[in-house]
């Protein structure tokens, strides 16, 4: 019997494996999300809250200055002291220039405004006795010295408007009254040497 040759073993076959290539990472593809819109927290309805008021400062309270009120315009404004002392002074000036009946309007004037100044009040008697009206100088001068007892001048320029007047009485004893107080006052020794050869003579 022929021998069989052994048959060569059949080499494995093995599958040549084509080289695959390799996969590609797979990306997968996001599709492009939607941006998240901003989530606001939905809060209840609340009652609104009133704004807040701007805080000022507090000033300490400052006293409001008080309106003066504006007289109409009929109206005499008010006069103070210093009109008063403007128009003696200017009397007495005009007195001195000689114009009388200027420093009468002046006097008369300043009397109206206060007719307890002794000045106004007495320089209205003296443009008086000047202007050769004795009557009213006397009236004035009285009143002028009972405004101010101190101020012999008055009584001096009375004494004066009493003696014209005829009343050397009453001028006599207005001056003894000043030498008492003022023994070396002229005006009234001279008014009184007068008025006595006066009273001597009736």
């Amino acid at each position: 019997m022929a021998k069989s040759e052994p048959k060569p073993e059949p080499k494995p076959t093995v599958a040549k494996s084509e080289p695959k290539p390799e996969p590609k990472p797979t990306v997968a593809k996001s599709e492009p999300k939607p941006e998240p819109k901003p989530t606001v927290a939905k809060s209840e309805p609340k009652a609104a809250k009133p704004e807040p008021k701007p805080t000022v400062a507090k000033s300490e309270p400052k006293s409001e200055p008080k309106l003066e009120l504006k007289p109409p315009v009929d109206a005499a404004p008010a006069k103070g002291p210093s009109e008063v002392a403007s128009l003696v002074s200017l009397g007495k000036q005009k007195l001195d220039d000689g114009d009388v009946d200027a420093a009468i309007a002046s006097f008369k004037r300043a009397v109206q405004l206060d007719g307890k100044n002794a000045d106004a009040v007495a320089g209205l008697g003296e443009a008086s006795f000047e202007h050769g009206n004795f009557d009213a100088a006397a009236k004035y001068l009285a009143q002028a010295a009972k405004l101010s007892p101190r101020k012999l001048s008055y009584q001096e320029m009375l004494a004066q408007a009493q003696f014209k007047l005829g009343r050397y009485k009453e001028a006599a004893e207005t001056c003894r009254k000043i030498l008492k107080e003022s023994p070396g006052s002229g005006r009234a020794k001279q008014t009184l040497e007068q008025a006595e050869k006066k009273l001597d003579d009736m």
